[in-house]
């Protein structure tokens, strides 16, 4: 999305001026749908006179830390949003729909760089596989945990296993029976045909 320009937008301040100047005794309700600590739903309801009719409703949703006003006022923010939803439901958007703030949101969420999953096996990976050992064979040394897992994924260094590859060994690990880790304690040989492990049903 290329730069928008900022006065071809409402913003929600002068949406609000319009609708209680078109509706003297108007109201407008805003509710907290949720607040997880990381993100905040808010929900907007307008009325047109001292009714309890609902003329049109909004919602909005803000992350914490999203941008520099989310830093201090997420839910402020995220308020304001949701009547200007509200406000465009109702037909206060002017020749645009979306409000200023909302397309400086969209501007806020295109300047985050989108988060990639690393895929880098981690200490708690490792662990996570070791523990699934220890919890079919109980006393067992940390040679002979590694010699198993190394066993069953079919490599000669932990270092070689991948994000992909340890999420394997862990799933193996799980539906193996005690037998065969057992005998794969004992066993010799550096790599193990998974493919003729016993597992359990």
């Amino acid at each position: 999305m290329g730069a928008f320009n900022p006065q071809e937008y409402d913003t929600v301040a002068t949406r609000i001026t319009r609708f209680y100047n078109d509706n003297p005794n108007a109201r407008i309700i805003t509710k907290i749908v949720s607040n997880d600590g990381t993100t905040v739903v808010v929900k907007a309801l307008l009325f047109r006179d001292e009714s309890d009719v609902v003329w049109a409703t909004g919602y909005a949703e803000e992350v914490r830390g999203e941008g520099f006003v989310n830093k201090t006022s997420p839910l402020e923010n995220c308020e304001t949003s949701a009547i200007g939803r509200a406000l465009a439901n109702a037909n206060y958007s002017g020749d645009k729909r979306a409000s200023r703030e909302e397309m400086e949101k969209v501007e806020r969420m295109q300047a985050v760089p989108p988060k990639v999953e690393s895929t880098k096996v981690t200490p708690e990976d490792i662990k996570n596989c070791a523990s699934l050992i220890k919890d079919k064979l109980g006393d067992i040394s940390e040679e002979e945990t590694k010699s198993i897992m190394l066993k069953v994924a079919g490599i000669e260094s932990l270092n070689d296993l991948t994000k992909e590859s340890v999420k394997k060994l862990a799933k193996d690990l799980a539906l193996v029976t005690k037998d065969a880790l057992e005998m794969l304690k004992e066993s010799e040989v550096v790599e193990i045909d998974v493919d003729k492990i016993e597992f359990d049903k």
